[in-house]
């Protein structure tokens, strides 16, 4: 039982990147030392113990590393070799290296730990015990030089690719995810720029918001307008809806709300890689549909379920996790359904089907999800507005027109379910359409003019709006291919004054 303890909370107040597996415990070690001390826990190559009331760290091998003089600690072991130990004295926190040294004084309200730097905060209030303190100031520690960063920041993300994110002027807030059992980190106002290791300042500090860099970009907002950044100390290219060089107009000038919708939930499905063939962009439509979800419509990030390549097990437990929101908003929530991906219609019944990835489509009662089932589904469920938005097309085809393997040669049209309660259906093409891909744009064509009027609007834009748009330009966009695309709009009877609700 000692040993589980341990490991929970080191699983759970850790960040171990990628760290060992636990070590074997020595039974005999373990003996002696309960014959010292009070209480031992083993975890990985360490026990905490304690005596009289306080804390220390003895090795694996018996050998004391910190005396027990603490009133609290924490063992922090990364991949490679070193192990750092939090330690707490006078309700303050500081750290010892594996050797016992204090590396960083006890004088500080928070520290956390990331791979190459230790993040702390001076001041301020805690107001869970885990949560990072409000009001405080926050520095860093640069393992490999040993050297200390003062706190001088309003808050510091954590680092990526050589570079931190921080705040001069905002103010944090924790706060509670709806759905999810996390808690949500979030600094309004003030000034974003980027330091290095060793806290020097690499980019000033100038943007409303900035994200953490990821492939030699990062996604950084400056007078309302989203872009991409590059890393200077890397000169990584955005790689973020590129294709041939080119970056789309919607993925890197995205609006930002001041606004949150509070009650909105989105759900987003983006399945592109599928064991025998691909969707193209499918991944790049959920990934900045996502980002407009965030952005522009100001749907708070705890709010939003991203499923990249969904099986039909995440799917299934998303429309659940769906039906339970709805249930305890009692009826005062709004829900976005997004899927871009593949579909498929049953030869034998002409029931379309959205496609997981792992998906038969030799067996697509059993393994896909129907869409008449999914419709049904949302339809019961209490809301204000319920809007699917399907990238999929059921006529056997992929996003290029080609006929996929294991399906007749000749198209196939599915039947179409009508919606009831609050649902609002919107799929990219009508019937035997094929759903085509916008080549120059790295989407599908109808997520792409959907996320352009978003873009136009700043999110200020009626369903009908919305709607008439992309329809509109879906049928010019595809007038040259074989066949024009036509989206398809299902709207059921119960929502007459559906045209004037808003999507944001």
């Amino acid at each position: 039982m000692k040993t589980s303890v341990l490991k929970i909370f080191l699983f759970t107040f850790c960040l171990c990147m990628g760290s060992p597996a636990f070590a074997q415990e020595d039974e005999a070690v373990t003996a002696k030392l309960e014959q010292k001390y009070e209480h031992v826990y083993f975890s990985e190559n360490y026990y905490r113990v304690r005596l009289n009331g306080k804390w220390g760290v003895v090795d694996k091998q018996g050998n004391e590393i910190a005396a027990p003089k603490y009133d609290d600690v924490e063992i922090v072991q990364f991949k490679d070799y070193y192990v750092h130990v939090k330690a707490k004295v006078n309700d303050k926190w500081g750290v010892i290296d594996n050797q016992g040294n204090e590396i960083i004084p006890y004088e500080y309200t928070y520290i956390t730990f990331g791979e190459k730097i230790i993040f702390f905060a001076k001041g301020g209030n805690i107001v869970y015990k885990y949560d990072p303190p409000i009001g405080a100031k926050w520095g860093i520690y640069n393992i490999a030089q040993r050297k200390i960063i003062e706190c001088k920041y309003d808050y510091l993300s954590h680092s990526s690719e050589g570079l931190i994110a921080f705040n001069i002027g905002g103010t944090l807030s924790v706060a509670g995810a709806n759905f999810a059992n996390v808690k949500t980190e979030k600094v309004s106002g003030g000034k974003w720029g980027y330091i290095d290791l060793n806290g020097k300042e690499v980019i000033p500090a100038q943007y409303e918001t900035a994200d953490n860099f990821k492939d030699g970009v990062a996604m950084v907002s400056l007078n309302g307008q989203t872009t991409l950044i590059e890393n200077p100390l890397t000169g990584g290219k955005a790689n973020i809806g590129i294709r041939g060089g080119f970056t789309a107009d919607v993925d890197i000038n995205i609006p930002v709300s001041s606004v949150q919708s509070a009650e909105t939930f989105a759900f987003i499905f983006a399945n592109e890689s599928y064991p025998n063939y691909s969707v193209p962009f499918a991944g790049n439509d959920g990934k900045i549909f996502k980002e407009y979800c965030t952005k522009t419509l100001g749907i708070p990030e705890h709010n939003i379920r991203f499923y990249e390549n969904a099986t039909i097990g995440n799917m299934v437990a998303a429309v659940n996790k769906v039906k339970e929101i709805a249930d305890t908003y009692e009826g005062n929530a709004q829900f976005i359904i997004y899927y871009s991906g593949q579909g498929m219609t049953d030869e034998s019944n002409k029931t379309p089907y959205l496609l997981p990835v792992d998906a038969s489509l030799n067996n697509l009662a059993v393994t896909g999800y129907s869409v008449s089932k999914l419709s049904a589904e949302l339809s019961q469920i209490p809301s204000k507005s319920t809007l699917l938005i399907l990238d999929a097309c059921f006529n056997g085809s992929d996003r290029e027109g080609k006929t996929l393997a294991s399906t007749r040669s000749v198209a196939i049209k599915s039947k179409q379910a009508q919606p009831s309660g609050n649902l609002i259906v919107f799929s990219a093409a009508t019937g035997d359409e094929t759903a085509y891909v916008h080549q120059e744009k790295n989407h599908g064509l109808f997520t792409y003019y959907i996320l352009k009027k978003l873009q136009e609007t700043k999110g200020e834009v009626s369903y009908k709006a919305l709607i008439e748009y992309v329809t509109s330009e879906v049928k010019k966009q595809s007038v040259s291919k074989p066949r024009i695309q036509s989206p398809a709009l299902a709207v059921s009877t119960k929502l007459p004054h559906w045209q004037t609700l808003k999507i944001k």
